[in-house]
């Protein structure tokens, strides 16, 4: 299983803030996330490390998709 959690407005998009998903073969991130995210806009962390959207992710792996925080 892969865990998936979305935080702020990348959950209200995805309309839920945590997915569990089974995979049968490792696959990038982008293949599995069917709600286009803008790169500029998010931040992947997969096992709490630095990742992309092409990253390859499999079962056992913990996903967090944020978005970039910026203040004035």
């Amino acid at each position: 299983m892969v865990e998936v959690k979305f935080i702020g407005f990348i959950a209200e998009k995805m309309g839920t803030r945590e997915l569990e998903i089974s995979l049968k073969q490792p696959m990038k991130l982008k293949d599995l996330i069917e709600v286009e995210l803008s790169k500029n806009r998010s931040i992947v962390l997969i096992n709490l490390k630095r990742g992309t959207f092409d990253t390859l992710i499999k079962n056992g792996d913990s996903v967090i998709i944020m978005p970039v925080v910026s203040g004035g």
